[in-house]
């Protein structure tokens, strides 16, 4: 397999004409969003049609969406993305550390069986009414809450943060928060 050589702004866009280019590069603009940006890209300004490849960068222009405000850059698709990151100042998501003089919180967990019969002494008892915390059988400590569904068999829910879209099951949970 060989990678096609891309173009100045870093891409290559291809033909879906299958009357005999398919495959092939073509000239072409597109727009994405990305993070409250539009991006306009452009194969550029080009050689002789038998090279596709632009004679120098077209500009980017990119959109803010919410302002309107526009800015035309001359670099490469992954420039424009840099721009919108510098823009928007993504900051990775802050780790909870502990400082020094915090002390360490622990969490004591017990065994749970898994079955009915464990979530039903659960959801007959009030301090498990407003949610707790579990840890399922891959490791994960999640908040959840308990829910019971109509139906047959086992209808126990551990609803994730409160929600109800996302859940697990019983056989699911390895150990409870002991409240």
């Amino acid at each position: 397999m060989s990678i096609s050589p891309k173009n100045a702004q870093g891409f290559t866009v291809f033909s879906t004409d299958f009357d005999g280019n398919y495959g092939k590069p073509i000239f072409a603009c597109f727009q994405f969003e990305f993070m409250g940006f539009e991006i306009s890209v452009s194969t550029g300004a080009c050689k002789p049609s038998s090279n596709l490849y632009p004679v120098s960068l077209t500009p980017i222009l990119i959109t803010n969406i919410q302002t309107g405000a526009e800015i035309d850059i001359n670099g490469s698709v992954e420039d424009a993305i840099k721009y919108v990151l510098q823009q928007t100042s993504i900051q990775p998501e802050p780790v909870a550390m502990l400082e020094s003089d915090e002390t360490e919180v622990s969490i004591k967990m017990k065994s749970f069986g898994g079955n009915e019969g464990s979530a039903d002494s659960l959801y007959n008892n009030p301090s498990y009414d407003d949610g707790f915390k579990v840890e399922t059988n891959s490791g994960d400590i999640v908040n959840v809450t308990l829910g019971w569904e109509q139906g047959h068999g086992n209808n126990y829910r551990f609803y994730v943060n409160g929600g109800d879209t996302r859940y697990y099951l019983p056989h699911e949970i390895a150990k409870v928060e002991v409240l």
